[in-house]
């Protein structure tokens, strides 16, 4: 399941993502929810944690980004996780920024349910799963 929430600034997308995210946990309707907050397409700290919660051995914050984004993308792609979770990616930015590329290009979709907001409508046009 993909689902988009896009608007302008301060119109409580976030506010929204995590309502939603929070009933998902409580309902115990995903094994886990995560909360990823990308808006400028940094991911670092976030992704340690997100190692961390779904088991990832020592060491996981030792790694250079691209790694630990492969790390992360392969654990939520695994058979333990696969159809488990939930990520909300708050606030992604335009999706044909370079910032972005590696949203677009890596982050496995398909193996979750991700709630994706953001300012930038190109998220939800005609023919966006070319982005998601």
């Amino acid at each position: 399941m993909r689902m988009l929430v896009h608007a302008l600034g301060g119109f409580g997308k976030t506010t929204l993502a995590k309502m939603f995210a929070a009933q998902m946990s409580t309902q115990g309707l995903r094994d886990v929810v995560l909360f990823l907050t990308l808006s400028d397409g940094s991911c670092v700290e976030e992704y340690v944690k997100v190692a961390k919660t779904l088991g990832a051995a020592e060491g996981v914050e030792k790694l250079n980004e691209k790694d630990l984004r492969a790390h992360v993308h392969g654990l939520l792609a695994s058979a333990e996780w696969k159809g488990k979770w939930l990520v909300v990616l708050d606030d992604l930015p335009n999706p044909r920024d370079k910032s972005a590329k590696w949203i677009v290009e890596e982050f496995p979709f398909d193996s979750g349910n991700t709630l994706v907001t953001s300012r930038w409508p190109d998220w939800g046009e005609e023919g966006s799963s070319r982005y998601w």
